[in-house]
């Protein structure tokens, strides 16, 4: 058994040394645009990308990820696991940036990129993808639109761990901790606004592929208004759904974060729509 354990772990390991580095690492929040653009760059880049590996080792059941949160398996054992997965030249991947010093030994070689969006838009998106209300009062979480235990644990403050009285002020915690890495490690990522790509997606795509040092291959002009998730209704009413409170309670949360990438209540438009 031992000996059996020992060839399969040497085989991954020679499967892995065949594959080429990893290029590009996608980091955000859920519901941020990491997908659309994680994809199009692929895309007009001609390079192949693996869209949220987490989940698909166990499609949504989190066990690993869990575990790598809770410090009990290391990311690079399940990457060497899953090498399809988790080696390929464009990684995407949200929880990622609640791993920085995990991530960086793991893609040493690699660039990064973060897709920021108004946090109001984001949990909104996410909200309306779980058919989750916008202004909850404290207590378990109700019943979520195919739920799976990946977003049981993102919405209860467990990926990573984050405190709050409902699951709104815990995205909106955990919204702005995904920013704190960005700020933190900013001479190490290329920032993407998703408001920006919105306004012009292939020039946006352009500029980060140039920005990344990639060279563009294809034109992706008829690709970019595909949607790569479930829509999150962009068209729904901020303040009906959330209520005046609050939106200004999520704003005062993120406050910092918004700051840094240039939100504000007060300059919020139409171009800040969007799935």
């Amino acid at each position: 058994m031992i000996l059996t354990m020992f060839r399969l772990d040497k085989m991954l390991g020679t499967l892995l040394d065949r594959r080429k580095p990893v290029v590009v690492v996608v980091l955000g929040h859920q519901k941020g645009g990491t997908t659309a653009i994680a994809r199009l760059l692929g895309s007009m880049c001609d390079m192949p990308v693996s869209v949220d590996p987490f989940y698909a080792v166990d499609r949504g059941r989190a066990r690993a990820v869990d575990r790598i949160f809770r410090g009990e398996l290391a990311l690079s054992k399940v990457a060497r696991r899953h090498p399809s997965l988790f080696w390929q030249p464009i990684v995407k991947e949200p929880d990622f940036t609640f791993l920085w010093r995990e991530v960086i030994d793991l893609y040493p070689q690699a660039r990064f990129v973060y897709v920021a969006r108004d946090p109001l838009d984001s949990i909104r998106s996410i909200l309306k993808r779980l058919d989750l209300p916008g202004n909850p009062s404290p207590g378990p979480l109700p019943r979520m639109r195919n739920p799976t235990r990946h977003w049981e644990l993102i919405l209860s403050g467990r990926l990573p761990e984050v405190v709050g009285d409902d699951y709104v002020d815990r995205l909106a915690r955990r919204w702005q901790l995904a920013v704190d890495t960005y700020t933190e490690h900013r001479d190490q990522i290329v920032l993407v606004r998703y408001e920006d790509f919105l306004s012009d997606k292939v020039a946006e795509l352009a500029r980060l592929a140039r920005d990344l040092e990639l060279a563009v291959k294809r034109d992706v002009s008829a690709e970019v208004d595909v949607s790569y998730q479930h829509p999150g209704d962009s068209e729904v009413d901020l303040l009906e759904f959330f209520g005046p409170q609050r939106i200004e309670h999520i704003a005062t949360l993120c406050a910092r974060g918004m700051q840094s990438l240039g939100y504000s209540l007060a300059t919020r438009d139409s171009s800040s729509r969007g799935r």
